[in-house]
């Protein structure tokens, strides 16, 4: 009875493995590719957006407060560029660094679990 179930146990951990690697490899795809070929997590592009927009922000703040002339048109046109980079963000990134925590505590779950099985093999193989 005992090798049945650790048997058992061994082919849960093996589906729990797969599941594991296949949530890495949907993680690994929702990374932002450069024109390098470098990775960078959905997070780190997200915040670098969020400093962008803040940026553009600051610049068209200063600007407007700097000196008389074309002011208006070139605050316009700053704070609609500031507002199209904050809804792509929030359209493009901001699902992809949801989706990418989800992955994380999803695999935080299943680690936990395939150490508990671990464990149970591990008590059942020294009795």
């Amino acid at each position: 009875m005992s090798n049945i179930e650790i048997e058992s146990l061994r082919d849960e951990k093996r589906r729990i493995s797969a599941t594991i690697r296949r949530n890495n490899e949907e993680r690994y795809n929702l990374y932002s590719k450069n024109k390098y070929g470098f990775r960078f997590s959905p997070l780190y592009t997200f915040i670098t957006l969020w400093i962008i927009d803040l940026v553009f922000i600051l610049f068209t703040v200063f600007y407007a407060l700097s000196g008389p002339g074309a002011v208006l048109l070139f605050v316009l046109i700053m704070v609609f560029i500031a507002i199209v980079i904050a809804v792509l963000n929030l359209l493009l990134i901001f699902p992809r660094v949801k989706k990418a925590r989800k992955i994380d505590a999803d695999n935080r779950e299943l680690s936990v679990e395939l150490r508990r099985i671990d464990e149970r093999i591990k008590a059942l193989e020294s009795e």
